[in-house]
């Protein structure tokens, strides 16, 4: 069972225009729709901003009928913190990981969105990388959830990960003190060039790594909104693994 027919990334933000901004630079472009906020696509994943207070960001799956699903998450042990109701149907049931990931299901009838257009500059989409103190506990909740393993490496003494899938969404789960807050993934074998290309766009970095050539094959950036981006070279494909 998937959580939904189609996901976004919500993310909470002061001034949607600074974010938005920020986001067209990396190759994101403002889609219209059905749905509240502003919501941009770079071809591989949706992002919606919200001038609202809320825990970022936010996995939202939607789907015409959350019934179903509710009813078999439930029967998993999944504890739901929320659960809106009108005339005997479900409109959104929201829950949170291990690690405090929010996760929210909507009743949508139709998604207009679910094929966004665009390019992403930074590089191929590779997960949405949360930290977390306990791998075993946080790959098995992800799997109740209709995830599979699809890449990884738990023996790692200093740093285990896997990745797991649902088809829609690429969840990074790392039991690392690296980073405390959920990243947005990319990979690309010119992440040279691509980090360069931003920079002349105005993106600035908060952190780099070099190589011995005094290239950077490694950056993060964050948006106004506080999102923070991790982008990797790497030999990646992006439909087979790295």
């Amino acid at each position: 069972m998937k959580l939904g027919e189609s996901v976004e990334i919500a993310i909470s933000c002061k001034d949607a225009g600074k974010s938005r901004e920020f986001y067209q630079r990396l190759g994101f472009t403002e889609l219209v729709g059905p749905q509240k906020g502003t919501v941009l696509a770079d071809g591989q994943i949706r992002l919606s901003l919200h001038e609202v207070d809320f825990p970022t960001p936010v996995l939202i799956y939607f789907s015409p009928d959350l019934e179903e699903r509710v009813k078999i998450l439930k029967e998993q042990g999944i504890n739901f913190s929320n659960i809106e109701e009108s005339e005997g149907k479900i409109l959104e049931a929201g829950f949170s990981d291990p690690n405090g990931q929010e996760i929210l299901l909507v009743r949508l009838e139709k998604d207009e969105l679910i094929r966004p257009k665009a390019k992403a500059r930074s590089g191929f989409f590779g997960e949405l990388s949360i930290p977390t103190s306990d791998l075993k506990a946080s790959r098995a909740f992800w799997e109740k959830l209709g995830f599979t393993y699809f890449a990884g490496d738990e023996s790692n003494v200093d740093h285990p990960w896997v990745v797991l899938r649902d088809g829609l969404m690429d969840i990074g789960l790392h039991q690392t003190r690296n980073f405390v807050a959920p990243a947005l993934t990319y990979f690309a074998q010119d992440m040279v060039e691509r980090i360069e290309g931003l920079k002349k766009e105005g993106v600035e970095f908060i952190c780099e790594q070099k190589d011995r050539e005094g290239r950077t094959v490694y950056g993060v950036t964050r948006a106004p909104d506080g999102q923070q981006f991790f982008l990797f070279y790497a030999d990646y494909d992006p439909e087979g693994g790295s």
